[in-house]
């Protein structure tokens, strides 16, 4: 059974139901389900679950990205520069890689980097 207790209406008028609404509240602190790890040096961990997992980089150096069958890798730059296969990889851009694809790196690099599953992938550093 779906029920709904309207505790905010947006000064439309309709019923509010406060009183029900604090009676069945569990009125303790949210805890996340996740919390950041750090995966290696440069690699934490943001999200991961069933659907996706979620990485934040602030890495330097040069290596290979391989994505596994049906697993694509999406880069999104968010500061610094390096190479993605020989070409510009810079803040702002958004890459997706379905095979592999040689990374540079360079200091002062932070990217965002997702991908479908719940298991994190290995990166060739």
């Amino acid at each position: 059974m779906d029920l709904t207790y309207r505790l905010y209406d947006y000064d439309r008028g309709r019923e509010l139901h406060l009183d029900d609404g604090v009676a069945v509240a569990d009125p303790v602190p949210y805890v996340a389900p996740h919390l950041r790890r750090t995966v290696a040096p440069g690699r934490v961990l943001l999200a991961e679950g069933p659907a996706f997992v979620l990485e934040r980089w602030s890495r330097t150096g040069a290596g290979r990205l391989v994505a596994e069958a049906k697993r694509p890798i999406w880069l999104v730059r968010l500061a610094g520069g390096g190479t993605i296969d020989g070409g510009p990889l810079e803040a702002g851009g958004v890459w997706l890689i379905e095979d592999e694809a040689a990374l540079t790196l360079e200091k002062g690099s932070d990217m965002l980097v997702c991908y479908p599953g719940a298991k994190v992938i290995a990166a060739d550093w």
